[in-house]
């Protein structure tokens, strides 16, 4: 399934905030845009990706090792590609398969950019 991006019908009617976020935290975050243009701002601002190791708790990764990688961004990117009414979650709400080509894209514009190879590793 694509990603779906958002329309003033999708977005003004179904998205909505906490009464308590401050007004111009809610501005920035409703501002117009797409998920696409918000991956790309966060793989242009990311740091290279921390790589770390723990094991599976899962399924089929009980008994073996799963990678984590993390990344920062700034708070602002970071906020949008997640609480925005195109962002991460989003995404999710809508479906979890939006949510799911919606995480892959971020992933594949992350190995596309090269950072993996910058990669390191900790505890």
């Amino acid at each position: 399934m694509d990603i779906i991006e958002p329309t003033e019908a999708n977005t003004t009617n179904a998205w909505r905030y906490s009464e308590g976020m401050p007004v111009d935290r809610k501005a920035w975050l409703a501002a117009p845009g797409s998920f696409a243009g918000m991956a790309a701002a966060a793989v242009a601002a990311a740091s290279a990706p921390h790589l770390r190791a723990k094991p599976g708790r899962e399924g089929p990764c009980v008994g073996h090792w799963q990678p984590i990688f993390s990344f920062t961004v700034p708070r602002v990117v970071g906020d949008a590609l997640f609480n925005g009414p195109y962002g991460l979650r989003a995404q999710y709400w809508r479906s979890p398969a939006c949510g799911l080509a919606a995480n892959a894209a971020l992933v594949q514009l992350l190995v596309a950019s090269g950072r993996h190879n910058r990669a390191h590793s900790g505890a």
